[in-house]
């Protein structure tokens, strides 16, 4: 089980250099210098399960399956740091010992999830989220070589 401190994570800063941006490729606006996106992050739980069963003294077989709570709030999403909300993930993986040199493969799949962002009655063009429907899913392939010396 893991506590994150996400709270900690309450805005990324901006800053703009030599920038001009153009609205409709006409009218030049370079006085934007700095911006700050608030995130207001909450603290969340993680819970992991897993388990390794050795066929032989070289040869490990992995599975596992986690539950990671989502730390972002509706009023701060955006596509920047999209996050459809909380997710659960099946893994599994292998890995094979050959003398000093480990080799370790693993897949891992975070089932759909999806998350809808409403409006609410004072949105506006400059408001901190962006609704609409966020969906997600991931398959994830990984290898891993060590060496024991």
């Amino acid at each position: 089980m893991d506590w994150t401190r996400w709270f900690t994570l309450d805005k990324i800063d901006v800053e703009f250099e030599n920038t001009i941006l153009k609205v409709n490729g006409t009218i030049p606006l370079d006085t934007i210098k700095e911006e700050t996106l608030p995130l207001l992050w909450k603290n969340t739980y993680r819970v992991s399960l897993g388990g390794e069963y050795f066929v032989t003294p070289a040869l490990a077989v992995r599975a596992g399956f986690y539950w990671d709570q989502s730390p972002v709030p509706d009023t701060t999403m955006t596509v920047l740091i999209p996050d459809p909300g909380d997710k659960y993930s099946i893994n599994l993986g292998a890995g094979y010992k050959f003398n000093n040199l480990e080799v370790n493969l693993n897949y891992e799949y975070v089932l759909p999830a999806s998350r809808t962002v409403t409006k609410d009655q004072n949105y506006n063009y400059s408001s901190n989220y962006l609704p609409g429907k966020y969906e997600m899913y991931v398959n994830g392939l990984g290898i891993n070589l060590v060496y024991k010396f």
